[in-house]
Parts: structure tokens; sequence; C-alpha cells
């Protein structure tokens, strides 16, 4: 298993921002995995904690926590699914609200018509948002990390309410281990 965690904007630029700028850089925390079923891999696991500023969510100068993870599988008949889980939070609250949708982005597109469905995950606080394979999901889940370093999802907590951006980013050297892993780990998976 890889980790990494890092601040996508040094102190120090932060610190030179004008007194009227209050954002704080996002961090990621994230790690792969194999995930396996009676000593056979089938599918891949990227978890993360992403935390950034939700200002729709949490008030003027509020972050939130954006936890979960993109589990790639091959069910029994064969069919590859991804799976989306995730859980928003106030910063370092460790209790997550699970949104009411959630979208992989493809460059600036959102996968609306991968969707599958919301399903409610046995772990309190998120849900998990299946998708169909196909071009969009693949280009989001696939070239985002390996060109642009990240993987980018939106997320909605309330019926009616505002979409937020998130981006799991893989800044440096350990960035470029975690994507090798993953894209390691689905090749693997898919043979």
């Amino acid at each position: 298993m890889i980790k990494f965690r890092t601040a996508l904007v040094p102190a120090l630029l932060l610190a030179a921002a004008p007194a009227a700028v209050h954002a704080a850089p996002p961090v990621t925390e994230a790690t792969t995995e194999p995930m396996m079923s009676d000593g056979k891999q089938i599918g891949c696991t990227l978890s993360f904690v992403v935390t950034q500023d939700d200002t729709v969510n949490f008030g003027k100068n509020g972050r939130a926590d954006v936890s979960g993870s993109l589990n790639f599988m091959m069910t029994d008949s064969k069919t590859p699914l991804y799976a989306l889980k995730v859980g928003v939070g106030p910063e370092n609250a460790r209790k997550y609200t699970a949104p009411v949708n959630a979208l992989l982005i493809d460059g600036t597109t959102p996968t609306t018509g991968s969707l599958i469905k919301r399903i409610d995950s046995d772990t309190s606080g998120y849900a998990l948002f299946a998708f169909r394979v196909d071009d969009p999901v693949m280009s989001a889940t696939i070239a985002g990390p390996a060109q642009n370093r990240e993987l980018r999802f939106n997320y909605q907590l309330r019926e009616g309410g505002k979409t937020v951006d998130a981006a799991v980013a893989f800044p440096g050297e350990k960035g470029r281990e975690i994507v090798a892993s993953w894209l390691q780990c689905l090749k693997t998976v898919v043979g």
C-alpha cells in the first residue's frame, strides 16, 4: 500500500497572499490497494481524504473533509463497475454526511449519463455511487490521474443544494507512485 499526504499550495505562498484571501490549501491523503476475494484480485481501491474549502455547506470560512474511495471491480458476471464512495463533514470532525449526489468529472464535464444509481453505504455517513464503465468514466478515472495527476468529482449534500467540486491530487514523486500503483492494479484486474 502506498500512502502520501501533501499540501497543494505551500504555506509560504499563503503568507504572501493579501490579507483578504483566507483560503487554506487543499490537503490530500490517499492510498491504493488491490481488492481481494478468495485469494484472487477482483478489483482496486483508491482511498482518500481531501480537506478543502467548502463554503457552500460549512459557512463563510468553512472547510470540509471529503472522505471516501474510488473502487473498480469485476462482478461475478465479468462486468466492470466503478463505485465512488463519499462522505463529507466539517474539517477534523470525523463525522460525515452522505451526499445525495456525486459524479465523477471528465475534464470539466460531470459524468451524469454514466451514473447507474446511488446506494446507501453500510458505513454510516457515506453513500456509494455506481457508474457504468464508459468513455467519460474511463477518462475521469484513468486519463485524469495519469495525465493531470488528479481524480475529480463533485458532490451535493442536500437535494436541490449547490454542487461542490473536489479533487484528489497526486503531486510529486509520491503522487507519481500512487498513480502508477492505481494504473497497474487496474491493468492486473482487466488483464
